[in-house]
């Protein structure tokens, strides 16, 4: 069982469920850096906030459309459609806290969901769980994004 149907289970059972995690919709575009290769194909980035890192919930929602925010943003998560062994080892078992909804120029968009306290990540593209590497700058760019 992989560990991001897994974290379906344990979010969904408690109807919180992020939209699109954990399940596979799509190949997997090998990354080159820190961003993925499919950056250029992304037109944009609906950037969502559920709750803060402290669990309160305090929603707020922006649209990026900028290539260099948007190539910034997702050089925070590299291993997005790598087809790397996720290293989470396990459900999230959290609320989500962000959800990126990322919108290509042809397929369907790929989600990326952080737990509420960013520590961990899954996406809707291979449905892994990673750790979250430097989450007080992910959430530091991320609260910018949407002021």
């Amino acid at each position: 069982m992989k560990a991001g149907f897994f974290a379906l289970l344990v979010l969904g059972g408690a109807g919180l469920a992020a939209p699109g995690c954990g399940a596979a919709h799509g190949g997997q575009p090998p990354t080159t850096g820190n961003t993925p290769a499919f950056a250029g194909e992304v037109v944009k980035v609906e950037v969502r906030r559920r709750l803060d890192a402290k669990a309160r919930p305090r929603p707020a929602t922006r649209t990026i459309e900028d290539e260099g925010k948007i190539a910034q943003l997702l050089a925070f998560f590299p291993e997005l459609g790598s087809g790397k062994e996720p290293d989470g080892h396990g459900p999230i078992g959290y609320m989500p806290g962000y959800v990126l909804e990322i919108h290509r120029k042809e397929g369907r968009p790929v989600q990326v969901v952080t737990s509420w306290h960013l520590r961990f990540w899954c996406d809707s593209l291979f449905g892994g769980v990673w750790k979250l590497k430097d989450r007080e700058k992910v959430e530091k760019f991320l609260e910018e994004l949407l002021k």
